[in-house]
């Protein structure tokens, strides 16, 4: 190109000298990386959450249920409600090792399980666990039974579910929790909680962050959300303010719903806005935290007794 030529930079003219440097392409060149970053950044935000809508999708429904066997007195048997959450099935070695494709994972809170009191069901301290189910029922209705389980009792109040995923939409019957740790959360922060109290499914209750506090080795967020007996394991998300939903917000997982406070004189189904979520900075299912898994059935819940409680239970 000699210096007469002119050279088309996205169709304005640029005048080139002898040297063959274009007059103009510098300052083209600098607004097509101020462009690159409004683009990283503004896709950051765009990135963002669940939407108001798609919060119905976030929790599903657990179902609980056990029979203790007792020689001289009927069998003990007890059922119960909780929630649980979608989260990534993570691909590391071990979990490809132990599991087969086609998994759904959940988070939910170890005392879910409710492995603890069957542990302590049999009057000579060595129960013979006749029956032991969990099912998780998602938004959509659809239910899926539970094959495996991993219980962190013995540090965190959190647990794994694994179900089959045959058959399950994402977008449809579920959502997974899209990962807020990453957020700087203060107090006054807009949360809303989600999950299944007292069996009333896709219930919202929205409401503030009160406080951070540390529980040892991991860390609970506390907030005035309205939570009851069937919100536990559910999610807690953050509410953030993103380009797509600039009103409505988006929402972010932070956290596991995980226990209540109450005065001593009041019913256990009603809620003083003192709720706590295990912070999902250390509810995050890696292979590392989440090691031993058992069947979801009576066999498995004997072993998780042993092994974890400490209580000779054996399967009948």
């Amino acid at each position: 190109m000699n210096a007469s030529q002119n050279s088309s930079v996205f169709g304005r003219s640029a005048r080139c000298n002898p040297k063959g440097t274009c007059v103009g392409s510098h300052k083209w060149t600098k607004l097509m990386l101020l462009l690159a970053v409004f683009l990283f950044v503004t896709s950051a935000i765009w990135a963002g959450g669940l939407s108001k809508d798609d919060l119905r999708l976030s929790a599903c429904t657990i179902q609980g249920s056990w029979q203790s066997y007792h020689s001289f007195l009927p069998d003990t048997t007890k059922g119960w409600l909780a929630s649980a959450g979608v989260v990534n099935l993570k691909k590391d070695r071990e979990t490809k090792k132990t599991f087969k494709d086609g998994l759904l994972m959940l988070i939910s809170n170890s005392h879910v399980l409710d492995l603890r009191s069957l542990s302590q069901s049999a009057h000579d301290g060595e129960p013979e666990v006749v029956s032991y189910a969990l099912s998780v029922t998602f938004p959509s209705q659809k239910t899926r039974p539970v094959l495996f389980f991993c219980d962190e009792a013995t540090d965190r109040d959190l647990a794994l579910l694994l179900v089959d995923a045959e058959g399950l939409s994402e977008g449809e019957d579920y959502v997974i929790l899209p990962d807020g740790s990453g957020e700087k959360l203060s107090q006054g922060d807009d949360v809303v909680a989600v999950g299944s109290p007292q069996g009333y499914q896709e219930t919202e209750t929205f409401g503030k962050i009160s406080a951070f506090r540390s529980q040892g080795t991991y860390n609970v967020i506390q907030t005035d959300t309205a939570i009851n007996h069937g919100n536990s394991g559910g999610p807690l998300f953050l509410k953030i303010h993103t380009v797509r939903h600039p009103l409505d917000g988006e929402f972010v997982w932070i956290g596991v719903n995980t226990w209540i406070l109450r005065h001593d004189d009041q019913s256990e189904d009603q809620s003083v806005g003192l709720n706590f979520a295990i912070w999902s900075k250390d509810a995050q299912p890696t292979s590392s935290k989440y090691s031993d898994w058992y069947t979801a059935d009576k066999e498995g819940a004997a072993k998780s007794i042993r092994d974890l409680y400490h209580v000779n239970a054996t399967a009948r």
